[in-house]
């Protein structure tokens, strides 16, 4: 018998096998999407709302998350975790995959196409991947473009009126005590309007060998839409708020807000700071403010005209950022509070990390009021 594989050659099988392993070790949990869903059976939280996720296809299939407690890796920690070794005893995982593969019995034949095969299946992920991902560039892309462009056009053109939808929303914004109509250098780029958006989460789809048909659309409601752009200004995804049809508020869904397309390493950018200019071309540094929602980072924007303000999209957006570009100098992030909650805590301090591992002065700063700074502008203007 021929000696044992490598460890790189025995994370391509288990990945080959990723859905195999889940079933088997997580059997509380179920495939959503690309990614199996459970609770984690090593912390013994079944009671709680699952949070132990696992990629199961593309390059990084076997690369795991329990974003409660912190832990994660890839499959060959994720063997290892599950049997009770630590996360990065990689030389345990290596045993138990083996093992678990049933290696050891193979004949030689038996494991060279073993090995033959999840190679193929390496390669298959990774075209899969470049299509998946160009795949959700185009969706994102078309979402926003889906919206009418007025914004920039009635910026150009004061005293003109607001089309219908933009008015509804401009109305949502006063209700949270957002005049979005006063920010200093609003990037008037970002936003697109439409009476009608889709809120796709809810639309329901049949799968039958091995192709999904959606069957009824999700209900539909006006939308204000925000581009999400890389550090070359192009689209990379949609950032959409769904509105109330009748009432100037959010739409009747939790969460009344969606992004298509991807928001991981792009932002959104609400106000131009004091130098009025894209920040895809300006080469002079200053101060960034930034902040986990659209609302939260408009209410920064009004406050601080001498700041140029972005909107991360979520939490996990913090962390990838890209205020290495030339316009970044120093950084404000406007924290939401999210007391209480050490699962949004712990991936604010990752995502706080990374964003120190640029070198750029950042500071943290947090509403004494409420969850965030928006919950701070509408008590201060109560009590006014």
């Amino acid at each position: 018998m021929g000696r044992n594989p490598d460890i790189k050659a025995v994370k391509v099988m288990l990945q080959d096998r990723v859905e195999d392993i889940c079933r088997e070790f997580l059997p509380r949990g179920r495939r959503m999407g690309r990614q199996w869903v459970s609770t984690n059976p090593v912390t013994g939280d079944e009671k709680k709302d699952p949070a132990f996720k696992v990629y199961l296809a593309g390059a990084d299939a076997g690369g795991w998350k329990d974003w409660r407690s912190g832990d994660g890796g890839d499959i060959i920690g994720l063997m290892a975790y599950l049997h009770g070794h630590g996360t990065r005893d990689h030389a345990a995982g290596y045993r138990i995959a083996l093992d678990w593969l049933g290696y050891a019995s193979m004949s030689d034949q038996d494991r060279e196409k073993a090995r033959q095969k999840a190679e193929q299946s390496k390669k298959k992920a990774a075209a899969q991947d470049e299509k998946e991902r160009k795949r959700q560039l185009n969706r994102g892309l078309k979402l926003f473009r889906s919206g009418q462009e007025s914004w920039h056009e009635w910026s150009q053109q004061p005293g003109s009126r607001l089309m219908p939808v933009q008015q509804h929303f401009v109305n949502y914004l006063y209700g949270r005590n957002i005049a979005i109509d006063q920010i200093a250098n609003l990037d008037t780029m970002t936003f697109r309007f439409s009476p009608s958006t889709e809120y796709w989460t809810k639309g329901q789809w049949t799968h039958e060998n091995g192709y999904a048909r959606k069957v009824q659309d999700g209900p539909s409601y006006p939308c204000a839409h925000a581009a999400i752009r890389n550090p070359f200004g192009q689209i990379i995804g949609c950032h959409c708020t769904f509105l109330d049809p009748l009432e100037p508020r959010k739409a009747p869904e939790k969460p009344a807000k969606l992004m298509r397309g991807f928001h991981l390493g792009g932002f959104i950018s609400l106000s131009l700071g004091p130098s009025g200019k894209n920040p895809f071309i300006n080469q002079e540094p200053g101060l960034i403010a930034v902040a986990e929602g659209i609302e939260t980072g408009l209410t920064v924007a009004e406050a601080e005209p001498e700041a140029r303000v972005w909107a991360a999209g979520s939490l996990a957006g913090f962390g990838q950022l890209p205020i290495d570009m030339a316009c970044v100098g120093e950084v404000i992030v406007c924290r939401d509070n999210n007391d209480g909650n050490k699962q949004a805590q712990d991936q604010f301090d990752e995502a706080l990390d990374s964003l120190q591992k640029h070198g750029k002065p950042v500071t943290v700063i947090n509403s004494p009021v409420g969850d965030d700074f928006n919950d701070l502008a509408n008590e201060e203007r109560q009590q006014a």
